[in-house]
């Protein structure tokens, strides 16, 4: 979560039976955030941004998945990025949000407002794939380039709006005895708003809101998809059989493409359900626990907390896991593969006699050059102007 905030020293400790002096500790987020949280940062951080490279390349450019999914990947860096800092104050090595009043409201309104970019981008998302399957006749009208560009950049505003407040009602926070308590603290003008009404309006805009729309939309998508299969399915039963009585013709390729961007979107929208859930639970359940010496709530705060990071990173092992076409960029990107067509005239047969003959030997590269090359070769008899074109497909070269 954007405003899932953790605390040092999540402590779980056991006491054997008759025994009080001999206590084990366990301090689970120490474990979680200085052993884990480094891996899954640094992968999440090299993920996003292999992500944002391939989704902005010619095959997404122009879509809605090409605004969405980017810009998800930049939010989802700088959440881990400044998430990253966490690691070093829980370490003790240096703590952003007490060095001085300016990095610690900086800090709060870059790591809460991407947080909420990214969980807003993936409703919008997850909506426009939703009108895309359930209402394909508003499909041209709704989902275009230009209205994702649009609600991006509503969202992007609304989520500094929401967390700009941080300018100015965080700062030095003092004891009753007038000694300083911390740099990063509440000022006490705004306590009854960061005390009460923050936490809820966190809860409805960050948590509840979103997980009921996400769910919503992707019930909706999922029941579309199998009634499409079903009439898919009898479709291509019963253009077989008149195709095999001569009376008819064969069925069209399924969209493949779109299908896939479905996927995608219902991979990433079901995770983020999955990895949300456990915060939503202990924040109805934290008047209850918080205030007593539960160790079981200590350590699940610290697993939801951690399941929040997760939620950043996972992206980019899901648009490779349900995106064949993210694959097949990907890696065109990581072998230097050309991603585009191509029409190449070597020089050595600009020179050839061929040419002065009206031959010339064209060679288009596909997109998915690893897969397969066309020859074509054009010629021109000498005795005409009309010209011949030849073709034939050759494998990997």
């Amino acid at each position: 979560m954007a405003d899932a905030e953790t605390t040092a020293g999540f402590s779980f400790a056991s006491t054997p039976p008759d025994s009080s002096a001999d206590v084990q500790t366990f301090d689970l987020q120490y474990f979680l955030w200085v052993f884990v949280l480094p891996f899954v940062l640094l992968v999440g951080i090299i993920g996003n941004i292999m992500s944002i490279i391939v989704l902005r390349s010619k095959p997404f450019r122009h879509t809605t998945t090409g605004v969405y999914l980017p810009l998800t990947a930049a939010a989802d860096v700088i959440f881990l990025l400044t998430g990253g800092l966490e690691i070093l104050q829980t370490a003790d090595v240096f703590n952003a949000r007490e060095y001085n009043i300016w990095t610690c409201r900086l800090y709060k309104v870059l790591h809460y407002a991407s947080g909420d970019v990214s969980i807003w981008l993936l409703v919008a998302f997850t909506f426009d794939r939703f009108v895309a399957v359930c209402f394909p006749l508003s499909k041209r009208r709704v989902c275009t380039w230009k209205r994702a560009a649009i609600a991006s950049g509503t969202i992007l505003f609304l989520a500094m709006a929401k967390n700009v407040h941080e300018f100015w009602t965080r700062g030095p926070e003092f004891r009753d005895s007038g000694e300083l308590r911390r740099i990063c603290g509440s000022q006490p003008q705004y306590a009854f708003f960061l005390n009460y009404i923050r936490p809820w309006l966190v809860f409805a805009l960050v948590m509840v809101i979103p997980f009921v729309l996400i769910f919503l939309f992707n019930c909706s998508i999922v029941r579309g998809l199998l009634k499409a299969k079903r009439d898919r399915s009898l479709s291509i039963a019963v253009s077989m059989y008149t195709t095999s009585t001569g009376t008819g013709k064969k069925p069209p390729k399924s969209d493949a493409g779109f299908r896939q961007t479905t996927l995608m979107c219902l991979s990433i929208s079901f995770a983020f359900l999955i990895l949300i859930a456990p915060s939503i639970v202990l924040l109805i359940g934290k008047p209850y626990w918080k205030f007593r010496t539960n160790l079981a709530y200590q350590n699940s705060k610290a697993i939801s907390n951690f399941l929040v990071f997760v939620n950043h990173f996972i992206n980019f092992f899901l648009y490779c896991v349900t995106g064949q076409r993210f694959r097949d960029e990907l890696k065109a990107m990581l072998t230097c593969q050309p991603r585009g067509n191509q029409v190449t005239i070597s020089s050595s047969e600009a020179q050839s006699p061929r040419i002065s003959q009206g031959q010339l030997d064209i060679r288009l590269v596909t997109p998915r050059s690893s897969h397969e090359q066309i020859d074509v070769r054009f010629e021109r008899s000498p005795r005409t102007s009309h010209g011949e074109i030849k073709g034939a497909k050759s494998g990997p070269h």
